[in-house]
């Protein structure tokens, strides 16, 4: 079997960078009764609200679907001091953490497995208030 070359090598890794998170799974055929590829949807959500407005940031680490702490996927990265953030990047928190239920809307027209994402929203909401208000 011959080498792969260099250019597929990188055309692999520029597909995979971006469809990954739905790898296996196909959309058209998500309903609310696939727990695994809806969970899949949402998490995919959170990373590409966090990859696509300016690429793969240096906090991004990981999302998996696997079953973990009562949640059925979790998307990962590094934690940032709220209070040392501008509101560009609070915003961007706020963006990120609420994908999750928009991709599961336009997946299967509603969401099912938001509620954490709303106990990690609250306080950053309130902090983008405060930010507005200090302002």
């Amino acid at each position: 079997m011959p080498p792969k070359s260099k250019a597929s090598k990188a055309a692999k890794r520029r597909w995979s960078k971006w469809h990954i998170f739905y790898a296996g799974i196909d959309l058209a055929r998500i309903n609310e009764t696939d727990t695994p590829a809806l969970t899949a949807g949402h998490e995919a959500g959170h990373s590409l609200a966090i990859i696509l407005p300016q690429g793969m940031p240096e906090n991004f680490i990981s999302t998996t679907r696997v079953p973990s702490n009562g949640s059925l996927g979790l998307t990962h990265s590094t934690p940032i001091e709220h209070r040392d953030c501008s509101i560009d990047e609070l915003n961007m928190v706020l963006r990120a953490t609420m994908a999750g239920k928009a991709a599961e809307e336009l997946l299967v027209g509603q969401s099912y497995g938001h509620g954490g994402d709303f106990k990690t929203a609250r306080p950053v909401s309130k902090e983008v208030g405060t930010f507005c208000l200090v302002s």
